[in-house]
């Protein structure tokens, strides 16, 4: 009998979010993400996280909607969305946010006039 076919054997997980990158931008550890969740001031709606819960994000899992709205509550998040962001790029979608659709043209043009494509 073969050995069955592992079928994802090689394959990146798809990226989902960024938990670990906004861990490292808070200096924060997954147990300090876990404490924050479990923190004895939440709701008692609310149900305990488990560690394993927090590492198997961590592996790329993507949290229910109602949890990314606590770790974003935990990271100091704007909100839930931001996990789907980098921290690196937060502030530029921040600031073209808070921008008017002229304001957002005018910066196009200047990072497309500083920073040409190249051609393939």
């Amino acid at each position: 009998m073969s050995e069955p076919t592992k079928i994802h054997q090689g394959k990146e997980p798809v990226r989902r979010h960024f938990l670990r990158e906004w861990l490292d931008e808070r200096n924060m550890s997954p147990m300090d993400l876990l404490a924050a969740l479990n923190d004895e001031d939440r709701s008692l709606d609310l149900p305990p996280i488990d560690k394993s819960q927090v590492y198997r994000w961590l592996k790329g899992q993507l949290p229910q909607q109602a949890m990314q709205v606590r770790i974003a509550a935990a990271l100091n998040l704007e909100a839930p969305e931001d996990l789907q962001r980098s921290p690196e790029d937060d502030w530029l979608a921040k600031m073209f946010k808070a921008m008017t659709a002229e304001e957002k043209e005018r910066a196009r043009k200047l990072l497309e006039a500083a920073f040409p494509r190249k051609s393939a």
